[in-house]
Parts: C-alpha cells; sequence; structure tokens
C-alpha cells in the first residue's frame, strides 16, 4: 500500500490480519468498495466516525503474492 502512497491509519505493526488505511483524496468508501469489489476483492469500511476516513482489508485464508499484487494492481483504476 505504501508504494501507492496509500497511508496505514494504525502504527505498523498493529496488526498482521487486518490492515487499516487512509481513504486516497478523492476517493470515497463506497466508490473503492465497488470497484474493488468487481475486481473480485471485498474491503471493510472502518467503524463509527472512522468510516469517512479509513477503510479496512483482512489478510486472512490461503493468499499468495500474486493475489496480493492483484490487489495493488486494481487501486490506480480506483
Amino acid at each position: 500500500m505504501a508504494r501507492l502512497g496509500i497511508d496505514t491509519f494504525l502504527r505498523e505493526g498493529r496488526s498482521s490480519i487486518l490492515g487499516s488505511y487512509r481513504l486516497p483524496a478523492g476517493v470515497n468508501y463506497d466508490q473503492l468498495h465497488d470497484r474493488l469489489k468487481a475486481a473480485g476483492f471485498v474491503i471493510y469500511a472502518g467503524q463509527g466516525g472512522l468510516s469517512r476516513e479509513m477503510f479496512r482489508i483482512a489478510v486472512m485464508g490461503e493468499l499468495t503474492r500474486a493475489d496480493l499484487e492483484r490487489l495493488l494492481a486494481a487501486f490506480p483504476a480506483v
């Protein structure tokens, strides 16, 4: 995510299963969610008052490096 200029919401190292990231400037959660879902990924909104500032990505299950690279490649289209 740092490669794409997307900042972590929490300090690095706080969670290795659920990453929290700041929404990129000019992108709202619904846009990001819908476009990534169309590409085969599901992300999660921040809870409560954070829903307009951040999104979360869970990295659970059998994920490969190729899966993560495909996720990162989907972001510039958003």
